[in-house]
């Protein structure tokens, strides 16, 4: 099938679409979907979920939040398993830092050790970065690696150093709403810029789920802010991630 739009970022594995997870993918069957794992159990539902619908790819990795669950040994083992499935995902995805928590050396650690395999594995990143903008950007500068940076938070002197670097931005369904969103959709240059829910959360309205399909709105809104074609819009956000994940 070919498909009109990309969500690069999503967490189809939540028990939010238990209920209804088949209608959901069902209404984003335009929609190539980059479903994200956060440590080695929801990892292996994104895996098994990638095998069941034909328009959602996997992503493995342990999100900072989940890092504490992990110790030296466990974290090698996950590694591993990292490894041994590299051929079924798309990305490193979704690794980072979160400075909402505790544990900052540890999530370091554990967020570097993630880099080193990506680059082994010539597979590029999705990166967590709440509070931790600056941070962030400290660590990655360390490794050659094609990153995005997934619901990007830091001031604007840390998004020009990340568009410098070649990174690139995604930009969600928040963006109806949300003033930070929209300034970013209008400086982040087209060619650096990609699309994604994080559903169920980060939707077009607050507290309710948000679900795959809503990457449609992204290209409504981008095309609007920055005053581009919504056309050309939708096919440089597809370019993007093409290129980028080599779907």
């Amino acid at each position: 099938m070919r498909y009109e739009y990309v969500d690069v970022h999503a967490h189809l594995d939540s028990e939010a679409f238990d209920g209804d997870r088949d209608e959901v993918v069902k209404r984003a069957k335009d929609v190539l979907i980059l479903t994200a794992g956060q440590d080695h159990e929801t990892g292996l539902k994104c895996l098994e979920l990638a095998n069941v619908y034909e328009n959602v790819e996997a992503c493995l990795g342990i999100h900072p939040e989940m890092a504490h669950k992990y110790d030296r040994r466990s974290l090698k083992s996950e590694l591993e398993f990292i490894r041994d499935s590299s051929s079924r995902i798309k990305a490193l995805s979704e690794i980072g830092l979160d400075y909402k928590f505790g544990g900052k050396d540890w999530q370091k650690e554990v967020f570097r050790a993630q880099l080193e395999l990506a680059e082994e594995l010539d597979l590029p990143v999705v990166v967590h970065s709440r509070r931790a903008g600056g941070a962030v950007l400290k660590v990655l500068k360390g490794y050659d690696l094609r990153v995005v940076l997934h619901a990007f938070s830091g001031n604007e002197r840390e998004v020009r150093e990340a568009l410098e670097l070649g990174y690139y931005l995604s930009i969600g369904p928040n963006v109806v709403y949300n003033g930070f969103r929209q300034r970013l959709a209008r400086l982040v240059p087209i060619e650096l810029m990609l699309s994604e829910t994080d559903s169920p959360v980060m939707g077009p309205k607050p507290g309710e789920r948000n679900e795959p399909s809503n990457v449609r709105l992204v290209v409504d809104w981008v095309s609007r802010l920055k005053g581009i074609e919504r056309e050309v819009v939708r096919a440089k956000l597809l370019e993007n991630a093409r290129k980028l994940f080599d779907l």
